[in-house]
Order: structure tokens, then C-alpha cells, then sequence
């Protein structure tokens, strides 16, 4: 596993907004949920959500917003691994959720499924080959 940190980011979206994001570790629980706590211009902090922020890591423009969710118990394919990749491998300026064997696309739904993968160790995602478009992946 390897040792991140949560990784908060705020980025200004405007003059007026902010995104903030946060990682997910591969060690949390499964029921993790969170608080998001705003200041303005030095005030004390006051809690955005009413309730702990379960089925997110992000907030966006002045609300808590789920993206997707996905039953992965739904996908369709049988290869298993120790590792996931965030990454673009269709060009489409959005990242995608890359597993052994399948990938999500940054909508949630599957992007595609190689039933061929069985069992992997180590898995990269890169362009590897140069004279070949778009991302490669290697398993060991």
C-alpha cells in the first residue's frame, strides 16, 4: 500500500467559488465519511454538510455533489489485482478509474472489460509505445 497522504487540494473555480477534492486511501473504512468546514474572510469555521460526506471526495462551486456510484459487484469481468490507476486513456481530458482488467469511464459507467486478466501484482498505465495513440497498460 502506498503511504499518501489525504491530498487536499482547493483550487478557485472563480472569483467567488472553490473546488476542494481529497483522496480516498486504500486503507479506509468502507463507512468513512467526512466533514467540510468553510471560513470567510477569517470568521470562525462553520460545517458545510449537515451529515457526514460518505459517497464523495469532492466539493464544487458552493455544494456537495455526488458524481457517480458503482456497484462493482455489477462489472463485468473477472481479473483481480492490488492496484487501481487514475488516468485519460480516452483522450477525452477527463481521469478514469483503471483496475486490473476493466476500466470505469469518468461517468461511472465501464469502460471496458479484458476477461483475458486474471491475477496481477503490478500494473501501469503510460504511453509506452510512442507510435501507437493514447495510454498502454503493462500487468505483471
Amino acid at each position: 500500500m502506498e503511504r499518501l497522504g489525504r491530498g487536499i487540494i482547493a483550487l478557485r473555480t472563480s472569483t467567488t467559488q472553490v473546488y476542494v477534492g481529497w483522496r480516498l486511501l486504500g486503507n479506509d473504512s468502507s463507512d468513512i465519511g467526512f466533514n467540510l468546514y468553510r471560513s470567510a474572510n477569517g470568521g470562525a469555521a462553520v460545517m458545510v454538510n449537515s451529515a457526514p460526506l460518505t459517497n464523495t471526495t469532492d466539493y464544487r462551486n458552493g455544494a456537495i455533489t455526488l458524481r457517480w456510484t458503482r456497484d462493482f459487484n455489477t462489472l463485468m469481468h473477472e481479473a483481480s489485482g492490488h492496484q487501481i490507476r487514475i488516468a485519460d486513456p480516452d483522450n477525452d481530458g477527463k481521469d478514469e478509474y483503471l483496475d486490473f482488467g476493466h476500466g470505469l469511464d469518468d461517468d461511472g459507467t465501464q469502460l471496458y472489460a479484458i476477461n483475458a486478466v486474471g491475477h496481477g501484482d503490478r500494473y501501469t498505465v503510460g504511453d509506452i509505445d510512442p507510435d501507437r495513440p493514447g495510454l498502454e497498460t503493462y500487468i505483471i
